[in-house]
C-alpha cells in the first residue's frame, strides 16, 4: 500500500481547500520517503511477520496453551536469528529504487532529519541504524518476551492447561496439577497435598463417567453443572 499512501498524500498536498491539511500532508510526504522511515517500516514488518501467528493463537478463546508455548519458543528462536543475522537483508535495495528513495552509505556520518551535520553526533550511519536502532529494538522485543514467558510463567501456564475441558478432559494431567499446587505453598497445607492425588483421580473418573460433563466448553459451564448436580458438595 506504500504507493497508494504516497498518491493520497500528494493529492492532499495539491488540494487548495485546506491549508493546514496541505502542510501536514507535505511534511508526512517528506518523512515517509526517507531512508529512516523505510528502515523502520521494514523492521516492524519483519517483526510482526514473525509474531503474527502467535498473536492469532493468543487471541483465540479456545486456544491450546501447550501449542501457544511451543510458538513462544519458535518466536524466541526466530527473533534471535533475526537479531544475529537479519541486519544485511533488512531493507531491500529494490524497494528504495522503486520509490526513488536514496540508499545511505553506511560508512558516512549519520545526520538526523532536520538537524545540521555540524550539530549531529559523530557516528556513522551503520552505527546508528545497526547498533543504536536495529540491535536495541530487537533486544527490547526479546527482553519483553523473556519477561512475560520466563521459565516460571511457562511452567505455570502449562500446568493450567491441564484444566482444559476440551475433548472430554483429554488435557487432564494429575502430575502437573499437583505441581501447580506446589507453586502456591501458602494455599495448600501438607494434608491437602497428601490427599490431593486421590481427590483428582476421583474427580476425573467422576467427570468422564457422565456424558453431560463431556460436552463442556468453558470452566464457568462446568462450575454451573457441578452446582446443578450438587457435585460441588461431594467433590469438596
Amino acid at each position: 500500500m506504500f504507493s497508494s499512501i504516497i498518491d493520497v498524500l500528494k493529492e492532499i498536498t495539491n488540494d487548495r481547500l485546506n491549508s493546514e491539511q496541505k502542510y501536514e500532508a507535505s511534511i508526512m510526504l517528506q518523512i515517509v520517503q526517507t531512508y529512516d522511515f523505510v528502515f523502520s517500516l521494514h523492521l516492524v514488518k519483519n517483526i510482526l511477520g514473525i509474531i503474527n501467528e502467535l498473536s492469532q493463537v493468543l487471541q483465540k478463546g479456545d486456544q491450546v496453551i501447550v501449542n501457544a508455548m511451543d510458538l513462544v519458543k519458535i518466536w524466541k528462536k526466530q527473533l534471535q536469528m533475526m537479531r544475529d543475522n537479519g541486519w544485511d537483508s533488512l531493507v531491500e535495495g529494490n524497494f528504495c529504487m522503486e520509490f526513488n528513495i536514496d540508499v545511505l552509505n553506511m560508512n558516512h556520518l549519520y545526520c538526523p532529519q532536520g538537524k545540521s551535520r555540524r550539530k549531529a553526533p559523530k557516528l556513522t550511519d551503520f552505527h546508528y541504524f545497526c547498533a543504536d536502532f536495529f540491535n536495541t529494538v530487537m533486544d527490547l522485543y526479546l527482553q519483553e518476551l523473556n519477561s512475560h514467558f520466563n521459565e516460571a510463567n511457562t511452567e505455570l501456564l502449562l500446568c493450567l492447561s491441564c484444566l482444559s475441558l476440551a475433548n472430554s478432559f483429554s488435557a487432564f494431567d494429575k502430575g502437573k496439577l499437583i505441581r501447580l499446587d506446589h507453586l502456591y505453598p501458602y494455599d495448600f497445607s501438607t494434608l491437602d497435598l497428601n490427599v490431593l492425588e486421590y481427590q483428582l483421580q476421583t474427580y476425573i473418573d467422576d467427570m468422564c463417567s457422565h456424558l453431560k460433563f463431556l460436552d463442556m466448553k468453558e470452566m464457568v459451564d462446568l462450575s454451573k453443572k457441578l452446582v446443578e448436580k450438587r457435585k460441588d458438595e461431594v467433590l469438596l
